[in-house]
């Protein structure tokens, strides 16, 4: 099992030490991660988000260590985000009416 603490705004220091003696101790690993922080990492793909996981369970994740990490020096494509952005009509050209052959004289 593995916790992960979900937050909208990223909250940069919260897994090192110098912050993390302040929160609730578990036995459970667990990470604080930004929602654009799972957004990255969950296309991540050498490790993936699993493998990168079940590494963190084997043995504790470094002082400081974050799911950002997982999408670093990566470009941050994610198809699942693009696909839904493209569903939207932002961006394509505007309708324009159907010629009905009348001029603008009549």
């Amino acid at each position: 099992m593995f916790g992960i603490v979900m937050t909208m705004e990223p909250y940069h220091l919260v897994n090192t030490p110098e912050f993390r003696h302040v929160l609730p101790t578990s036995d459970v690993p667990t990470v604080v991660a930004s929602a654009s922080e799972l957004e990255d990492a969950v296309v991540a793909t050498a490790p993936t988000l699993e493998e990168s996981v079940l590494a963190r369970i084997e043995q504790p994740p470094p002082a400081g260590w974050s799911l950002r990490a997982l999408a670093d020096g990566r470009p941050v494509i994610n198809p699942i985000l693009d696909e839904a952005w493209a569903l939207y009509p932002w961006g394509a050209e505007p309708a324009t009416p159907q010629d009905t052959g009348a001029s603008a004289e009549s």
